[in-house]
């Protein structure tokens, strides 16, 4: 039996106009986009962390064992404070949700432990659940924009996964096992049972929040993640190309499309899955694909960025990358944050690219 991971290691190379003088302005006559880049002081730790929303961004200032994360309009050049971190905190993970009113910070304390505040658009904490663990995985709904499911990773290896209502205030324990958790709908989360018979693909399995009933889903795969609403991807395993993965779409059990990824082995019992963004509004999906099959550790050709648009079956290529890395879609969909460290935007008009700093 395998199971999924993602590659988040990255670095860019090719697309459109690059400069490092600020601000930054494209050449490309279709857009007269200005970026101005992030500018702190030579010795600062900076770490951008991702979208506040669609025109600015979130970023990290460490020094010793404090951090404040800052806002910059990557439009206006405009920085400001958004949360002072304490002494005693250590970053960890910011996690927004769908409509970009909340944030899920992490801190580690001094002992290693897990704290969790969900913070407003001021940065102000708007409540502090009373949970304890060394590591949590958010999943921020995407029908209500106050609640989320948590699951909270024990210092034995054990695991409990939560959904929290802010609005109501309800914190219910759920019972799933699993780690990796999707909406389907406003009450119904879905994920993939690996505790069953060991197989290439695993049966999808379904969680009501209001009854607690689990009940089989539809279909099987390697790898499910919903991306907007109803639409959701499949990833799964053609036995007669040993050398291709498919990535199936679909909106509920209704097929939009499909596109074949060359598969990179792992020879583990992880799947190797491609980084990418979803566009919901335009059902435009962005990702990196490898030139053709290999081991993953070896190859070392470039990833081609592409975006496959559903509704027309076509197929765009934007540009290409050195390695694979992290794509993070802008809310209105034009500007894509590329990294694991995130000093890159990438157009989608025209795949030009941009420093952050």
């Amino acid at each position: 039996m395998k199971k999924v991971c993602t590659s988040i290691v990255l670095l860019l190379v090719v697309g459109g106009c690059q400069t490092d003088e600020a601000p930054v302005s494209s050449s490309n006559p279709v857009s007269s986009d200005t970026i101005y880049p992030i500018e702190v002081a030579k010795d600062d730790h900076l770490e951008v962390i991702g979208w506040y929303d669609e025109q600015t961004l979130v970023y990290l200032l460490s020094e010793g064992n404090s951090f404040d994360l800052f806002t910059h309009n990557v439009f206006t050049g405009e920085d400001e404070l958004f949360y002072d971190g304490l002494e005693s905190e250590h970053f960890h993970r910011l996690d927004v949700n769908n409509d970009q009113s909340l944030f899920a910070l992490q801190t580690l304390n001094d002992q290693g432990q897990a704290e969790l505040v969900i913070l407003n658009k001021s940065g102000d904490v708007k409540i502090n659940p009373d949970l304890s663990a060394d590591d949590y995985s958010i999943f921020w709904s995407p029908y209500h924009s106050t609640e989320f499911m948590a699951v909270a990773f024990q210092p034995d290896w054990k695991q409990e996964v939560y959904h929290i209502d802010l609005e109501a205030m309800n914190v219910d324990t759920t019972g799933i096992e699993s780690n990796f958790i999707q909406w389907s709908t406003e009450d119904t989360v879905t994920y993939l049972n690996w505790s069953m018979i060991p197989s290439v693909e695993a049966p999808l399995q379904q969680y009501n929040l209001t009854t607690n009933q689990t009940k089989d889903g539809i279909g099987s795969a390697l790898y499910f993640s919903s991306l907007f609403q109803d639409r959701s991807m499949f990833v799964k395993y053609k036995e007669l190309q040993a050398d291709e993965i498919k990535y199936e779409f679909r909106d509920g059990i209704h097929k939009l499309g499909s596109l074949t990824i060359p598969i990179l082995n792992t020879f583990s019992e992880h799947w190797w899955i491609t980084s990418y963004a979803f566009d919901g509004l335009l059902d435009r999906f962005y990702y990196l694909s490898p030139r053709y099959s290999a081991d993953y550790v070896t190859y070392k050709d470039a990833f081609d960025l592409l975006m496959y648009d559903l509704k027309e079956d076509s197929y765009t290529k934007l540009g290409q990358l050195d390695k694979q890395e992290p794509l993070e879609l802008s809310s209105d969909g034009k500007w894509l944050l590329v990294g694991s460290v995130k000093k890159k935007l990438i157009r989608t008009e025209d795949g030009s690219i941009f420093h952050l700093y």
